[in-house]
């Protein structure tokens, strides 16, 4: 998780090098692991305006159950 996190600050870096780029506007989603990732990017850099996590964080309760049911889902999302 912290790998990727990194990775999410040093994009945010090489964002605010370019012209074309209002380092005032820069935000970021994602969806089950890239959901969990904008909780701890926004976190840690506060150049990250908007913060749009989409389905990120669940539960082990719910994950047996979605399991048993033979779905697969990210594993790093549940807390």
């Amino acid at each position: 998780m912290g790998l990727c996190v990194r990775d999410i600050i040093r994009t945010v870096d090489y964002l605010n090098t370019r012209k074309d780029i209002d380092s005032n506007r820069i935000g970021i989603t994602g969806l089950c692991l890239g959901g969990m990732l904008t909780y701890f990017a926004a976190a840690l850099d506060e150049r990250l305006k908007v913060v749009i996590p989409v389905c990120s964080n669940s539960t082990y309760e719910s994950m047996a159950k979605e399991m048993a049911s033979y779905h697969t889902h990210c594993l790093f999302t549940y807390v």
